[in-house]
């Protein structure tokens, strides 16, 4: 057998680990010299592969120098080298906040605050790990979603509880190469987002911030460390079910949110919606006249909201519950009711608040009255069909869907 030429170099070499392995395998150079050697490690620049012949001596050679074929294998055997060796890694997450940003505060304080954390990995084993993927998620569960709007206000969109029953994450990836018998590597992930809504100095909507995952795996997928940090919901999370979150801030002058909630207008609102459609839109009650117009046809259970104006401090609406049709007005959870038996078949339900005086109507003609008024603002918007926001206006628990039909819907509020 010829020979292969050797290059003994006297640098010090950080070299990927062996595995316990004792396999000999034959090395042919690119003039085509071959020699029978161990793989021991590879060079942290990939450059220098160290080899022992099968007399004891160790060499190190240029990974160049040998043929293709012989490249793979030590690819191959770098790989499965991570799967077999019996890695100690430690992972340690320091929460930190990266700022907050004050978006609006009149009448209502938007804020958003950047969280994240910095991440340090640690090879407490005795073989060097040469090459790694480190993967980040930093969970949090909307309660609200901020929005500049096309005219450059910022605004606001409430996240219904089943719209937010799944944690969304800023997720990343890290690359750790030749981390040597306790390095470390560190680094800070992508923030979060935690945004939140006040008014007059009280928590309206608000994200919440639930913790961190990160995830140590080898380049073939095997799992090698996992470090979960945060709160005890942390723990339920399936790393394959994390829904990546959006980190630009929110900003969408390009191209509006076509649902976006605005600061309380001044100036009347009309809806035309059906059943099924939601309209998150502050709504002022001073000084304002509502009326709402639906066509029903109530299906054989026929329970279920209509119409939903706001909520349980302040909202107004349209129902059926016991066979009866209800007009409510809802103010601190007090509630006032107008109610008729429920019409047979297809009709016109009708809802009317205006100075101090509220009116159900079937058909177009009252059918109950009642005494009632509204202030301040609504905040959960508009829903046809069901009741999902802050608290139910109505006597009845939420959702509360109707099963019937209910089209034509108009909302006005002068």
């Amino acid at each position: 057998m010829n020979c292969l030429p050797i290059v003994i170099l006297s640098l010090l070499l950080v070299l990927v680990p062996g595995t316990g392995r004792a396999e000999v395998h034959r090395f042919t150079n690119k003039d085509g010299k071959q020699i029978d050697a161990t793989l021991l490690g590879i060079s942290e620049d990939w450059r220098m592969v160290k080899i022992k012949r099968g007399d004891g001596v160790e060499f190190e050679i240029e990974a160049v120098s040998l043929s293709l074929d012989d490249q793979q294998y030590i690819k191959d055997w770098i790989e499965t080298g991570v799967e077999r060796v019996d890695f100690r890694i430690e992972i340690s997450l320091e929460k930190r906040s990266l700022g907050k940003d004050t978006l609006a505060t009149n009448p209502y304080r938007l804020e958003s605050e950047k969280t994240g954390y910095h991440v340090t990995v640690t090879n407490l084993s005795r073989e060097t790990l040469p090459e790694a993927v480190v993967s980040y998620a930093v969970i949090s569960r909307e309660g609200v979603e901020l929005r500049r709007q096309s005219d450059g206000d910022w605004g606001y969109r409430s996240v219904s509880s089943s719209a937010a029953s799944d944690p969304v994450a800023a997720t990343g990836t890290e690359k750790i190469t030749g981390l040597a018998f306790n390095r470390e590597f560190s680094f800070d992930t992508g923030p979060a987002a935690i945004e939140s809504m006040s008014y007059d100095g009280d928590p309206l909507y608000e994200d919440v911030f639930l913790g961190g995952i990160v995830r140590v795996t080898s380049p073939g997928g095997t799992l090698l460390a996992e470090k979960r940090a945060g709160t005890a919901e942390v723990e339920n999370v399936r790393w394959d079910e994390i829904e990546p979150a959006s980190m630009d801030g929110g900003d969408d002058t390009s191209d509006p949110d076509p649902d976006p909630v605005t600061m309380p207008s001044t100036g009347p609102l009309r809806f035309e919606l059906r059943k099924g459609d939601e309209v998150a839109v502050t709504i002022p009650f001073d000084d304002r006249a509502i009326a709402v117009d639906a066509s029903v046809s109530p299906a054989s259970d026929s329970d279920g909201t209509i119409v939903a104006i706001g909520g349980t401090s302040r909202g107004a609406g349209l129902y059926v519950k016991d066979k009866q049709l209800h007009a409510v007005v809802c103010r601190s959870r007090q509630r006032v009711l107008a109610s008729a038996p429920l019409p047979l078949g297809d009709f016109e339900a009708g809802f009317r608040l205006a100075a101090g005086q509220m009116r159900l109507l079937v058909d177009g003609a009252v059918v109950a009255s009642a005494g009632a008024e509204l202030d301040g603002e609504a905040l959960d918007g508009i829903e046809i069909g069901q009741d999902t926001g802050r608290g139910p206006v109505g006597d009845y628990d939420d959702p509360f869907p109707f099963a019937g039909a209910i089209d034509k819907v108009t909302v006005a509020i002068d």
